[in-house]
């Protein structure tokens, strides 16, 4: 067996640990383990840990072509998935990143996948694919554009969906006073109408903006969906991320929808 190396990392306290095995440089075959720990500042000895073969991800990409033609060969398509942290005593090990194999019809499968939540991206590159933005992954019936995914020990997944667009949401308006003049002293919240995305780590659909000294402002590439919209005097850095924040906010809001590819006008007007 070739030199392998075994990466790992963690916060601290107890709990259990996991480990990657994989060839040098991430190549060959991948395995992982598990085991519970106790962690007080002593030497710890006689470990014993039992490797098991990583996992799968497999899918396949699509194209919502709105004004391109889509492209033909998806070979140069990557996807990946990244580890995704969860607390002080929360562990995602990793020796390497899963490895990708991508076929020309747009059908992938991502290799030496290890337990844990991970956040799937994927791309473009710009000569083939310039003008196209991930629009959804869904797997395991989730929006894991979204939200992390969680993968079992011995969990492997063949359905997941990649979805590129070629258009894009935005938001724009003016904010006005009571008297009607611009308001660029307030900051402008944008929400998802859904409590559920709230909490999402990936926050891309919860933004904030300044008006300019006009009172105008925009928000691009949102995705589409309901959403609420907001304006406030102050707001910590940080905040429009609170949930609890958000709930406060719900009352002071007003709500709309974002289509596919909507270029929508909202003009605000504080109360008096």
């Amino acid at each position: 067996m070739a030199a392998q190396t075994i990466g790992f990392a963690r916060a601290g306290g107890d709990g259990p640990m996991t480990f990657s095995l994989g060839g040098p440089g991430g190549g060959g075959p991948s395995y992982w383990a598990t085991t519970e720990l106790s962690v007080d500042g002593n030497n710890l000895s006689n470990i014993t840990l039992s490797l098991q073969p990583g996992m799968t991800l497999s899918g396949r990409i699509q194209f919502d072509a709105k004004k391109m033609s889509a492209p033909t060969d998806f070979s140069r398509a990557r996807v990946q998935m990244l580890p995704v942290q969860t607390g002080g005593n929360a562990v995602v090990m990793l020796g390497s990143m899963p490895g990708t194999n991508m076929e020309p019809t747009g059908k992938f499968t991502l290799t030496g996948v290890t337990p844990g939540r991970y956040r799937i991206d994927a791309s473009m590159p710009m000569e083939v694919g310039a003008g196209w933005r991930v629009k959804s992954i869904l797997v395991k019936g989730r929006d894991a554009f979204d939200f992390p995914l969680e993968i079992g020990p011995g969990e492997d997944i063949s359905d997941a969906v990649v979805t590129f667009t070629d258009v894009t949401q935005d938001v724009s308006g003016t904010l006005q006073d009571p008297t009607g003049r611009p308001a660029p002293d307030y900051t402008i919240v944008i929400f998802p109408g859904d409590r559920r995305l709230w909490s999402s780590p990936m926050g891309r659909r919860i933004r904030t903006t300044r008006p300019g000294t006009d009172g105008r402002f925009t928000i691009a590439n949102l995705p589409a969906g309901d959403y609420r919209i907001a304006a406030l005097t102050d707001i910590a850095p940080g905040e429009a991320n609170d949930p609890t924040f958000l709930e406060q906010l719900m009352a002071a809001s007003f709500a709309f929808t974002l289509a596919d590819g909507e270029k929508k006008i909202q003009d605000l007007r504080i109360a008096k």
